[in-house]
């Protein structure tokens, strides 16, 4: 299974290095790479996620690092949508 990366998920994901970054960047590397190891890790076990029914999307919940990936899986690939920090609101109002 592929892992394909929305445009708005990719730009999530230099947010949160961004910003991370200015405080610590040990911090921002650490963080930026164990959000891109659990989306890969969904390649291997695509429903581990809880279903969300907004939109047939799945929530992978990062309790350590309080971020969550939100993701839809078809047929040969996962496409993750966006990343969120857990203390941030929906995406999909």
């Amino acid at each position: 299974m592929k892992l394909r990366w929305l445009p708005e998920a990719a730009e999530d994901l230099r947010e949160i290095h961004d910003f991370l970054r200015m405080h610590s960047p040990d911090m921002a590397h650490r963080i930026v790479n164990e959000i891109y190891d659990a989306a890969r890790a969904l390649t291997r076990t695509p429903y581990i996620g809880r279903p969300n029914t907004t939109r047939n999307t799945r929530e992978l919940i990062l309790v350590r690092i309080r971020h969550k990936i939100v993701y839809r899986v078809h047929e040969d690939a996962v496409l993750i949508l966006r990343i969120r920090h857990t203390a941030r609101g929906s995406f999909f109002n």
